[in-house]
């Protein structure tokens, strides 16, 4: 497959996975949430159990960024207390938009060690990873999987872009 074959595909399955996502967002109305806790609230009752974030300090986090625990009777979400306030969030929110997209638990975590003391647990581990690597790795990707992260990815954005809309646009309407 030649680069531009590559990018196009790229494109057109970005298209894809915008447009799924655009509609998962507007049916489901997270425009109505105002805030994290509704947020939080709102994918809670679509999960059908309680979520609850933590941060955690563990010196094995270094490629985990967010790590999403689904047990029997409720859900956590545990992100890395070292990131900036900024990041911690993007990574809450691409947790909680797996879970809006009702996506499969995550099978790449392999062996790391990071997650070692979930596995055993009545819980099924999902994870987030930081990966290096440019448009070479990506192709290699499983293409389910980068698919899974693209959505989460990009609805995670739409709920970032949602929470941070000003409250009173009448007076941002002064900064042009």
């Amino acid at each position: 497959m030649s680069t531009t074959q590559s990018n196009e595909a790229l494109w057109f399955e970005h298209a894809d996975v915008a447009a799924r996502t655009t509609q998962t967002f507007e049916e489901n109305r997270f425009q109505d949430d105002q805030t994290l806790d509704a947020l939080l609230k709102h994918v809670s009752d679509l999960h059908g159990k309680p979520i609850h974030v933590d941060a955690i300090d563990d010196d094995d986090w270094q490629t985990l960024t967010a790590l999403w625990v689904d047990f029997p009777d409720e859900a956590q979400i545990l992100y890395r207390s070292t990131d900036t306030r900024l990041y911690q969030m993007h990574c809450i929110l691409h947790e909680l938009a797996h879970i809006a997209l009702r996506h499969p638990g995550c099978n790449v975590l392999g062996d790391d060690s990071s997650v070692a003391s979930y596995r055993g647990t009545n819980g099924v581990v999902r994870g987030r990873l930081l990966e290096a690597g440019g448009l070479e790795d990506l192709e290699n990707v499983d293409g389910d999987r980068r698919i899974l992260e693209g959505e989460a990815e990009h609805l995670a954005h739409l709920l970032s872009r949602s929470l941070l809309r000003p409250r009173f646009r009448e007076d941002e309407e002064v900064f042009g």
